[in-house]
């Protein structure tokens, strides 16, 4: 039955095996990953990039896309990466599945397009169509997938895969046409995430193989490829090298501004060297083992020196054997560089956040170690003269395989108490996993596990100040505003700089109305992070609080300065003027803030308040119920209401 199912292939068209392909290998792909479009944003980063977002939930506007271009939020500048999750929202809300299939429909596109690329650079079916389908299938791969706030890794890879198209159209026509648009294409792709910073590399590996423009003796060259000298290939790099160079610079600049390198960027050269060699062959070991995967790996506390002896070790020894052979098979020495070259990055050299590796920083990376099993299997099964049959059906069955862990690897990733969950159990010490489930849990208004699972954090890790601070937050949401300033102080010990800290214990004093306290705090947290405008926003709160409305009025506008489409901080300046007497000035600014946010309940509150005071009864009525129709609960605007109804009665 196989037979004549491979005969009949063989005696298809080219276009119609072509089209046979992309309709098997996207069906597949959609089969696996249909799951998502039922699963909820994950509390982990989606709040910032898209749930809580103001500017990208504001959808595409003029204001929106002019931020993207110039926010370094999350610590990134990706404003590409930021143009998608505003279409998405003005597309489909803030729906999560909608989210999700647009995730999916960028992965199933660049396993046709990684089809696409090897099949004509080097005509081999079998080969490309098992790397594409090792990428489209691979367990390691969900993460970058499944995780709405990653859409950076799917997007930029998009663009990655198709400058190397069109990098190839060059290398065959020698048009400047489809340089240009190489280029072109190699800046959006930085535009979406800064990790293809190392594409120009990719690209005089390109030239090595499969193109073949700087062919090596011994080695005929592609038989439409125009062989070129080593100095032109350097030459035509040099642009993408600069457009690289400045990715760099603003990527730096963006991780220091967002605080993302304050304290695992000061870890000791040697540690993070020998996590770096460590993690290399890590992820070797899960691309070929690929299960207890992880959304988070915390970093140890210790490395020893004979780890990573051993991991360099290792991987000296496969680049010598690559190096070796690299006349006979060039596409060991391309796929093996393409591996070590598009990690450096994220590889931790220069630490970024929490994490020892990162099953997403695999999505671009494992595209080179496929490129290696899926050419050399084949000259070792005919070396060995296996039957050509026995490999095209095992590959089918590791495929199989690997489309079931994938899916059932998705399933964890339905919410966050069930990925966190699961990342706490398959990692042992996961205090991350732990710290972070305790806050979804306290989300779900389910208190007492959240206590449990903080607690097990700090079992772990006693030292975290970052889990004192979530549980405080927790503990504050439930106004155990006593034991939440105990942790917000125990996390003050173990790091007094902790911004964020400071910040959430100047709202805690503020709610308890100890305004000069929380104004000490909120100082401390702006002497830390003074471009932040949520600390001066709390500093104004604070003073109002304190009944000096004049100072509170400089502080939101200092605010708005940095914030200008915050409808909140706009709010809070019609405040100040109210309370100063100004009711006119007062509906100005809330009005504002309404224009920005149309359903923010407290502004229509608030501004129905300010219209009764001018006698505008009946604006004002509707405003209250405006705000009710909003947000239910809203005692105050019910109250208002009743004695506005009560007021135009009598």
């Amino acid at each position: 039955m196989f037979k004549l199912t491979l005969s009949k292939w063989n005696t298809l068209s080219e276009r119609k095996r072509l089209w046979l392909a992309f309709l098997l290998l996207a069906s597949v792909t959609f089969a696996v990953y249909w799951q998502c479009m039922h699963h909820a944003f994950i509390d982990y980063d989606d709040p910032d990039y898209v749930t809580e977002n103001l500017h990208v939930r504001a959808g595409l506007t003029w204001r929106s896309v002019s931020w993207a271009f110039q926010s370094f939020s999350v610590s990134n500048w990706h404003p590409l990466t930021w143009l998608s999750h505003m279409l998405d929202v003005q597309l489909f809300g803030l729906n999560p599945g909608a989210h999700h299939l647009t995730g999916v429909i960028l992965h199933i596109a660049n396993a046709l397009l990684l089809f696409c690329l090897l099949r004509r650079a080097t005509g081999n079916w079998g080969s490309s169509l098992a790397v594409a389908a090792l990428f489209a299938l691979h367990p390691l791969h969900v993460e970058s997938v499944a995780w709405v706030a990653e859409r950076k890794d799917v997007l930029s890879t998009f663009f990655m895969l198709i400058t190397l198209i069109f990098y190839g159209r060059y290398a065959v026509t020698g048009r400047p046409f489809f340089y240009i648009l190489t280029f072109v294409s190699f800046c959006l792709g930085l535009l979406a995430k800064p990790m293809l910073v190392s594409l120009p590399i990719i690209l005089m590996l390109w030239d090595l193989w499969p193109l073949r423009r700087l062919h090596l003796p011994d080695r005929p060259p592609q038989a439409d490829a125009r062989p070129v000298s080593a100095l032109r290939l350097i030459i035509e790099k040099i642009p993408f090298m600069g457009l690289a160079l400045v990715s760099c610079l603003i990527t730096y600049t963006a991780q220091q501004k967002g605080g993302a390198m304050s304290r695992e960027g000061a870890m000791p050269l040697l540690f993070r060297l020998i996590n770096a060699l460590m993690s290399y062959v890590g992820y070797l070991k899960k691309m070929f083992w690929p299960f207890d995967l992880s959304i988070i790996y915390p970093l140890p506390h210790t490395l020893t020196l004979i780890q990573g002896a051993g991991a360099g070790a290792v991987l000296l020894l496969v680049s010598v054997v690559v190096c070796r052979g690299m006349r006979r098979y060039p596409f060991l020495f391309t796929g093996w560089l393409w591996y070590l070259v598009t990690l450096v990055p994220v590889i931790g050299l220069v630490q970024v956040g929490q994490q020892a590796m990162a099953d997403r920083y695999t999505y671009i990376p494992l595209i080179g170690i496929f490129i290696m099993i899926a050419w050399t299997l084949p000259l070792l099964v005919e070396k060995l003269h296996i039957p050509r049959m026995t490999l095209t059906i095992a590959a089918c069955m590791v495929v199989t395989m690997l489309a079931v862990s994938t899916y059932r690897q998705l399933a964890y990733w339905r919410n966050s108490v069930t990925l966190f969950r699961h990342a706490s159990t398959v990692v042992s010490g996961n205090y991350i996993a732990y710290r972070i489930l305790g806050t979804s849990l306290a989300q779900d208004g389910r208190y007492d596990e959240a206590d449990q699972a903080f607690g097990e954090a700090l079992r772990i890790r006693p030292d975290d100040q970052e889990t004192y601070n979530a549980w405080g937050i927790a503990l504050a949401q439930q106004k155990r505003f006593s034991e939440a300033e105990s942790h917000y102080t125990a996390a003050l010990r173990i790091d007094p700089e902790y911004a964020d800290v400071h910040y959430n214990m100047g709202l805690l004093l503020a709610a308890e109305g100890r305004f000069s306290e929380a104004i000490g705090h909120f100082y401390g947290a702006l002497r830390l992070q003074p471009s932040q405008p949520g600390i001066y926003l709390g500093l104004g709160k604070a003073y109002a609080g304190s009944g000096d409305f004049a100072k509170a009025l400089g502080f939101y506008n200092h605010a708005l300065l940095l914030d200008p489409d915050n409808a909140e901080i706009q709010m809070m300046i019609g405040l100040s003027y109210g309370m100063q007497g100004n009711i006119e000035e007062c509906i100005t600014w809330l009005n504002k803030a309404l224009v920005l946010r149309p359903a923010y309940a407290e502004a229509h509150y608030n501004l129905g308040v300010a219209l009764a005071k001018t006698g505008k009864l009946d604006e004002g009525i509707r405003h209250f119920r405006e705000a009710l129709r909003i947000k239910p609960g809203l005692e105050e605007a019910q109250k208002a209401l009743d004695m506005a109804l009560k007021r135009k009665a009598g």
